[in-house]
């Protein structure tokens, strides 16, 4: 169970970070001009340019809802550049 992928997290500006179910994140959508590709999160200016993706556990509460909390699976989940590679970069 502990290896189970039950969130990500990413920053789509600089100090707004978003979680997502798996289910929510493979989708491909738009969040407030941050494109989301599947598990590619385009850079967003003022962002970390560290990978902002997360693997483990969390609980999502709504964004303006005081929060989420994580635990200690969470780690860096390593995504390369891009998983579609006929994306341009934005």
């Amino acid at each position: 169970m502990r290896d189970e992928i039950l969130g990500y997290r990413l920053e789509w500006k600089a100090g707004d970070y978003c979680y997502y179910t798996p289910e929510q994140y493979a989708r491909e959508e738009y969040k407030g001009g941050a494109q989301i590709h599947g598990l590619y999160a385009a850079p967003q200016p003022g962002c970390s340019p560290a990978v902002e993706v997360h693997k483990g556990w969390c609980w999502v509460r709504p964004k303006h809802n005081f929060g989420n909390l994580v635990d200690e699976t969470f780690e860096d989940l390593y995504l390369g550049p891009s998983i579609h590679p006929d994306n341009k970069e934005q």
